[in-house]
């Protein structure tokens, strides 16, 4: 009986002992979950390379603070973020542009300069309260950082170098950095009116002053034309907007001339209101083919061709009118004027006229009697003729 009790009791003291162990393994497995911690790559990163300041932590983040320095100081926040929200991260007093935060908390720094070294502090809030750790970041300036910096200048080339008309071309170029805002112009300078795209990573192109139709924003800015003509030679400049500030370049397109090709685009390609009033014949694609100067012709055709129309229309209606009045006139009877006074009667009397007398009856309407007049002339003259043959007998 006391050897049984002598063995439980050891089992029992085994079995206390392993049981502490336990306990202590779970709350270092537990204190390791729930330590974050940083690492640098690359480890050693030099001015213009991008690094990585990533996040290492097991659990649930709830949110996520980024500060340029030491501490969590509001004045040296650089970003928040909530994974799994929809709204992006927000930028604090320390963002330049160049920082961004990944799903797990990693904070990215792209096109990194000497200013950007020194300490990084990462704030995880987390369901048991809150976890910080500090990152020493070190940017280091080689010695063949001139070579770099020529490498990541703005280069732009021409595909294929000397274009035949009728052929499409692309005006390709290369810049290392983040682009924020492409800007395409036909010549030299930037000035508004010579611009041809606008375009903005995630957008659709916007349209310039000197876009032909002809022109488009395809892969990551490049500027295709297609059908090109000899007219299109020239210099053509681009600008791009990025977080050093804004950088530009030029070059020279040369077109050959091809056979079969309707060289007639005007030098300035700009779309005219002018041009849309012919739309009604035509479709856009061959006005712009046609060019200002034939637009302007056929404007003055048709306006011509308009005018004659309405002049011969005001011409047929007059005479039309003028017939209809005739054609009543004629239809209408004579009446010959009635004498007003005696003397008149008389004086047509002598005259040998037909004189048409009235008379007003009781209801006022004139009744016109013809009365035929009796020349008496002769009967009075032979009267005289014999009384003066008796005399002289």
């Amino acid at each position: 009986m006391r050897q049984d009790a002598e063995m439980f009791h050891s089992s029992f003291s085994v079995l206390k002992q392993w049981r502490y162990l336990l306990s202590v393994l779970i709350c270092t497995l537990e204190v390791g979950l729930s330590q974050v911690s940083i690492s640098i790559i690359p480890l050693r990163p030099a001015v213009g390379d991008t690094v990585f300041l990533v996040v290492d932590y097991k659990r649930e983040i709830l949110n996520i603070n980024w500060y340029r320095g030491r501490g969590t100081a509001d004045r040296i926040n650089i970003l928040t973020f909530s994974p799994g929200s929809e709204f992006d991260p927000t930028p604090g007093p320390q963002y330049t542009g160049r920082e961004k935060v990944l799903d797990n908390g990693t904070l990215k720094i792209s096109d990194l300069m000497t200013n950007y070294s020194g300490a990084y502090t990462l704030q995880l809030t987390i369901p048991d309260g809150h976890s910080i750790d500090t990152v020493e970041l070190t940017v280091e300036f080689l010695i063949c950082i001139q070579m770099k910096m020529t490498l990541s200048e703005l280069t732009i080339t021409i595909n294929p170098p000397k274009p035949i008309s009728g052929q499409t071309v692309f005006l390709q170029f290369y810049y290392p950095g983040e682009i924020f805002i492409i800007n395409w112009y036909r010549g030299s300078g930037t000035a508004v009116k010579r611009n041809i795209l606008t375009y903005s990573p995630g957008f659709d192109p916007t349209p310039g002053d000197q876009y032909t139709w002809r022109e488009k924003i395809v892969d990551n800015g490049t500027l295709e034309i297609s059908n090109i003509i000899t007219n299109y030679s020239g210099s053509y400049t681009l600008q791009i907007s990025t977080p050093n500030g804004l950088q530009s370049g030029t070059t020279e397109l040369t077109v050959v001339s091809g056979i079969g090709n309707k060289d007639n685009v005007p030098e300035d390609t700009s779309i005219s209101t002018s041009i849309a009033f012919l739309s009604l014949t035509t479709t856009a694609k061959s006005i712009q083919d046609i060019g200002q100067t034939y637009s302007t012709l056929y404007v003055l055709i048709i306006t011509t061709v308009t005018v004659i129309v309405i002049v011969i229309g005001i011409l047929v209606f007059g005479i039309i009118i003028w017939k209809k009045r005739k054609q009543r006139s004629l239809n209408e009877p004579v009446y010959e004027d009635e004498p007003r006074t005696e003397r008149e009667m008389e004086t047509r009397r002598s005259m040998g006229e037909t004189i048409q007398p009235s008379e007003y009856l009781d209801n006022n309407m004139v009744v016109y009697e013809e009365v035929t007049f009796t020349d008496l002339t002769y009967i009075q003259l032979s009267s005289d003729y014999q009384d003066l043959r008796r005399l002289n007998q």
